[in-house]
């Protein structure tokens, strides 16, 4: 197979080598490299594709804010470099990491571990009625695959409680994922969890509101302020997007929680609580709450049933979010930094899109 774009791009690069291709998604590609500038350090090297000059604007301020945000439980984000016409950026390597369902449930397989629709679908949207461009897909609830052992509920309260304070200070830091799923959630050998792949995060505004929809006018002088977007394309993944996100509503942190919800119901069960084809699930997210936990999987525990229970209430004001969500995994006396409360918009409008390239840092 011959190489591909990026690939012949760091060919004779000075500064990096690419060591292998690890993956590939909706945003780019993911390779493993060595940083020569940084004293030979291993990075992720994540490439940018398909990129206007807008939503490479919103992309590099974004990038920027979250290069500035330091967490044990969200990967570090290095440097945006443009390389010619070729934008990409490095991030921590995670190694020998396995993904959040993978870890909790060795020998399963997550049902809803599906592209985002930046990967294959072509959405466009007209009030809460979604048009996909493709062959929609389905996610059919289904008997749980056999494990290579119990699921070790302490164990999993661990993982969660350090996932949710990854989200919690996101949130404080003016963010909201939009994407958050097993896949995007590694766990390390040594038990941290780190959240990664921030690639639909929005940015805190001035009037601090977001539409489901990404903002699409940043240009210098417009009124993003008022969270309206028209054709954008709706983002997430639709087994874990919250009802709000379908309809292209205002989100809160209370979207990333029900995306959360359905990310621990999937450990809990092994199952998806909404099936169907891509229009069925949405439709059915925005019809009713989601199921306990418990009706799908036998011996979960109670407070864990309830707190899955209650994260997949169709309505963002019931369900739990920030503190109490901490809390009741076992996280106390921590101070949040924004309320959880808090509106998000797209896009902030201080400025037009930039024709600087180059190393943003």
């Amino acid at each position: 197979m011959p190489p591909d774009r990026t690939e012949q791009v760091f060919q004779g690069n000075d500064r990096f080598r690419v060591v292998r291709r690890i993956g590939a998604g909706g945003m780019g590609i993911v390779y493993e490299a060595i940083d020569r500038e940084r004293g030979n350090r291993t990075v992720a090297l994540k490439t940018l594709r398909h990129l206007d000059p807008v939503s490479l604007y919103r992309f590099k301020q974004e990038f920027r804010a979250l290069a500035g945000i330091s967490h044990p439980n969200l990967v570090p984000l290095y440097e945006l470099i443009a390389d010619g016409d070729q934008w990409f950026f490095t991030m921590e390597l995670i190694e020998h990491a396995v993904d959040l369902i993978g870890y909790l449930r060795p020998g399963g397989s997550s049902p809803g571990d599906v592209p985002t629709f930046a990967d294959t679908m072509a959405p466009s949207t007209n009030g809460a009625v979604l048009t996909l461009g493709v062959e929609p897909t389905r996610w059919r609830s289904h008997a749980a695959e056999p494990l290579a052992k119990p699921v070790d509920y302490d164990e999993l309260r661990s993982v969660f409680r350090q996932l949710a304070l990854g989200i919690a200070a996101l949130h404080g830091a003016g963010k909201l994922h939009r994407d958050l799923k097993p896949s995007n959630v590694l766990v390390r050998p040594d038990g941290r969890v780190v959240a990664l792949d921030f690639g639909l995060v929005a940015t805190l505004g001035a009037d601090r509101t977001i539409t489901g929809r990404v903002a699409p006018d940043a240009r210098e002088g417009s009124d993003s302020s008022s969270g309206s977007s028209t054709d954008a394309g709706l983002v997430g993944t639709i087994p874990y997007m919250s009802p709000e996100q379908v309809t292209a509503s205002v989100l809160t942190p209370a979207s990333d929680w029900y995306s959360f919800g359905v990310t621990l119901f999937e450990a809990l069960t092994g199952q998806m609580p909404f099936s169907g084809e891509a229009r069925e699930v949405m439709a059915d997210k925005c019809a009713r709450d989601g199921p306990a936990p418990s009706a799908f999987a036998a011996g979960v525990p109670p407070d864990l049933d309830t707190l899955g229970a209650e994260l997949l209430r169709r309505e963002p004001g019931l369900r739990p979010v920030g503190a109490d969500v901490l809390a009741r995994l076992g996280a106390r006396g921590l101070e949040l930094t924004a309320p959880d409360t808090a509106l998000f918009i797209g896009c902030g409008s201080d400025g037009c899109p930039s024709s600087r390239v180059g190393c943003w840092k």
